[in-house]
């Protein structure tokens, strides 16, 4: 089993058609018709029910197909991540009291900062569980205690 197989079936399943994904793909219809009959053969299991009318997933296809989502998802966050190389989030997280004040300084500084790569936490809370998100994030740029 080939992830190009996954996609390839994915594919086949978002469109209902072997000819139309064959399009979107920019293949020719027989060569994913043998990728996707390979694969079959290869799990020993029938995934397409075909007819005139186009393509659709029998019950062993659809609990193959759950689990080949799964693993295509996978594939994808993988890409995004290393492929493209998007940068990681970085935390900006509030631990506070709670204070209206503070929500309102918090919601402030959103509309302020357009900053697609922050990840913002605002946390209201006692001030024992301040410190102790202090001593958990002591490491981490950005944590910010308020205390009045």
């Amino acid at each position: 089993m080939r992830i190009k197989q996954l996609e390839y079936l994915e594919a086949v399943i978002e469109t209902g058609s072997i000819n139309e994904a064959a399009k979107r793909l920019y293949l020719t219809q027989p060569s994913l018709s043998s990728a996707i009959k390979d694969l079959e053969k290869e799990m020993g299991i029938t995934i397409l029910q075909r007819s005139n009318a186009g393509v659709r997933l029998t019950a062993d296809g659809r609990e193959f197909m759950n689990y080949a989502k799964q693993i295509l998802d996978q594939v994808h966050l993988l890409d995004d991540r290393f492929k493209k190389q998007q940068p990681l989030h970085q935390s900006f997280a509030v631990s506070a009291q709670h204070y209206a004040f503070v929500v309102n300084a918090f919601v402030e500084l959103l509309k302020k900062i357009n900053a697609p790569t922050y990840k913002f936490t605002l946390r209201e809370t006692e001030t024992e569980n301040i410190f102790n998100d202090l001593r958990t994030f002591k490491s981490e740029l950005g944590v910010l205690y308020i205390n009045n």
